[in-house]
């Protein structure tokens, strides 16, 4: 993945494009395919094994990529877009039929986990409702890895002067 996306990067340097206009979307729904004409006959590998073998089937293959976003922003030192939104692989991690349409829920949940893993930005269908999401991604991202005291006092200064309702 991480190499992949390394060539990609070339590719827009060597067309003059330098990194600080770069922002690295790993692809969520269209990993890696093979192209192996061998295999394939020239044509990309679709279904359950369209990402290369029986150790990752597609829908395997994007969370993995969203649980990997901190290592590619690591290892890349790009800031990270991921477009979620209504994505097939949602459907096969709810365990049940659902139309894109159907698939809000799992949309900014996935999408929150996203931005909780390092995504800086998010292509959505649903902007009002992964905004919130999103939001509480970043504030709980600041939580990561902290001592608790440090967080509650980054949370307080996230929200000082937000409108919020009363705890319930």
């Amino acid at each position: 993945m991480i190499g992949a996306l390394r060539e990609s990067l070339e590719v827009a340097e060597g067309a003059g494009i330098g990194p600080e206009r770069v922002v690295v979307d790993p692809g969520v729904g269209f990993g890696p395919l093979s192209l192996d004409p061998v295999i394939t006959g020239g044509e990309p590998v679709r279904g359950d094994l369209r990402h290369g073998d029986e150790a990752y089937p597609w829908y395997s293959w994007d969370s993995i990529l969203i649980t990997g976003i901190q290592r590619i922003r690591r290892e890349l030192g790009l800031p990270v877009l991921v477009g979620i939104s209504r994505k097939s692989f949602l459907e096969r991690l709810m365990r049940r039929p659902a139309p894109p349409e159907d698939r809000l829920f799992a949309s900014v949940g996935a999408e929150a986990i996203a931005v909780l893993m390092g995504a800086d930005a998010v292509r959505t269908h649903n902007v009002r409702e992964t905004r919130d999401a999103v939001r509480v991604g970043e504030a709980l991202r600041l939580c990561l890895g902290r001592d608790p005291l440090e967080c509650s006092q980054e949370l307080r200064g996230l929200v000082q002067g937000a409108s919020v309702g009363a705890p319930h």
